[in-house]
Formats: C-alpha cells, sequence, structure tokens
C-alpha cells in the first residue's frame, strides 16, 4: 500500500506532503506535473476530471487480499 501524490516545481504544499509523508515513514510515488497538458498532468486529470489544484493525494490499497487487510 502507498500514496500517489501529484505536484509540480516549486509548489509548498507538496513539498509538505513529501516531507509529513517521509517523516511517518510511508511509502509513496512522488508524480511531478512539469507544464500544463504533459502526460502526468493527463494522468491526473484522467483520475481526477475537476482537479485543479496541486498536490493531489490518493492512496493506492492493491489487490483484493490488500483490501481485505486493509478492512481488518
Amino acid at each position: 500500500m502507498k500514496y500517489i501524490v501529484y505536484g509540480k516545481p516549486n509548489c509548498h504544499y507538496c513539498e509538505k506532503v513529501k516531507t509529513l509523508l517521509t517523516n511517518r515513514g510511508y511509502q509513496f510515488v512522488y508524480k511531478e506535473i512539469k507544464e500544463k497538458g504533459d502526460s502526468i498532468h493527463q494522468e491526473l486529470l484522467a483520475l481526477c476530471p475537476e482537479t485543479t489544484t496541486v498536490p493531489q493525494i490518493f492512496y493506492h490499497i492493491g489487490g483484493f487480499t490488500d483490501l481485505k487487510e486493509f478492512e481488518e
């Protein structure tokens, strides 16, 4: 299980999210949007079309077994 964080360069809140997750020992993948319309931006919009701000944070659980463990 891990977090997926979408952010952009020079984003104060994006840096705070990365620091918080790191300090708490959580696994995460940081996906940086370099410019509007790039592939990472398009990926984010496919997941959440009405998104207008970053960071956007998603929690990836995995498959059925992972979900079952998460629920227990």
